[in-house]
């Protein structure tokens, strides 16, 4: 869903209504679990259903305690320089790595997600541009908790504009530097500067994370933009486009302002594999508890390795789109065909 409900109509009218829904999960939750947990009996599963279905509740109930929680931050900013004081930023940060970690370990818990990280190199400081691939919500949520937790970086993320639909997201995302976009239409190259702007400033433990492809896998999203490089005229990345079992090309658009608002940034690549079932609620369903962990693996590249020049800039980007890829066919289940044409 692209469409968001203005700004008051989200603080006035939807947000109250998810605390008043989270308080009735608070109260339903264990008749509801039994109930669950009959049905996997009589299904002789593994629990697929109350896992998911705890999941539901947990994050209902987290997303009314995030709204409660940041009402509470802005009184207390409100006598305190406001919202936008480094004192105040600060303290939302530090909300963001509790309230991650509190949900990501709960969820993670309940359907067996477990993280492994190949080749981790221990955090050192100083800015970072952080390029993933998107495979769904779950990568936002798991890249956002590594950088917050494992790193203690502060993240700065260009999201879709849909995210405004999760209610903790929209108001700590909306009072911490970061963009919400509208990645496709006639409006999307008005998001360019702004995404230049979030990168300015960017301190010893920020990182600005932004995913090229522009949205979730999907083989008509992979053939979708080989066609739009090959209208723009833009025929040997359509060609490696094609070579991509298992991402979208990557629009250059945002990295580039990126890059041009933080020249002195390093840069992170991030692949990762094994989220694909959590794409499709049926999917997930069937392979509740996940058996495999998910694979993960970052690249990190100081700033005096970029190249230099714009065009030699998208080269590099579309070679390591084509690196990631192989790194997915090597180390997990394609979310592709193994097609490599349209």
């Amino acid at each position: 869903m692209d469409w968001v409900p203005p700004k008051a109509a989200r603080r006035l009218l939807y947000q109250p209504l998810v605390v008043l829904i989270g308080a009735c999960a608070l109260v339903v939750a264990v008749p509801v679990l039994l109930l669950t947990a009959l049905v996997d009996l009589f299904l002789r599963r593994p629990f697929p259903t109350t896992r998911l279905a705890a999941v539901g509740l947990v994050h209902v109930i987290f997303e009314a305690l995030g709204i409660i929680s940041l009402f509470g931050l802005w009184l207390i900013s409100a006598f305190r320089g406001g919202v936008r004081s480094p004192r105040s930023q600060e303290l939302h940060h530090r909300f963001v790595r509790w309230w991650l970690t509190k949900l990501i370990g709960i969820t993670g818990a309940s359907i067996g997600i477990v993280v492994e990280i190949e080749d981790r190199r221990p955090p050192r400081s100083g800015p970072v541009l952080v390029f993933s691939r998107h495979a769904g919500p779950w990568d936002s949520f798991l890249l956002a908790h590594a950088l917050v937790h494992d790193y203690r970086r502060h993240p700065r993320l260009v999201m879709k504009e849909a995210m405004q639909w999760f209610p903790t997201i929209d108001i700590v995302g909306n009072r911490l530097p970061n963009r919400f976009i509208r990645p496709r239409g006639t409006g999307a190259a008005a998001f360019i500067p702004q995404i230049e702007e979030l990168a300015h400033g960017l301190g010893d433990h920020d990182a600005l994370v932004i995913f090229p492809e522009g949205g979730n896998f999907t083989q008509r999203r992979r053939l979708a933009a080989i066609e739009r490089l090959v209208r723009e005229g833009h025929q040997e990345h359509a060609e490696e486009a094609r070579h991509l079992a298992n991402l979208i090309a990557p629009r250059p658009g945002g990295v580039m302002a990126a890059m041009r608002g933080a020249p002195d940034a390093d840069v992170v690549f991030v692949a990762h594999t094994g989220l694909e079932p959590l794409a499709s609620l049926p999917e997930l369903w069937r392979r509740v508890p996940l058996r495999h962990p998910l694979l993960g693996r970052y690249w990190r590249m100081p700033a005096s390795d970029v190249p230099s020049g714009e065009q030699a800039k998208v080269d590099w980007l579309f070679a390591w789109w084509e690196r990631i890829d192989t790194w997915i066919d090597e180390h997990g289940t394609p979310t592709g065909a193994r097609s490599r044409s349209p």
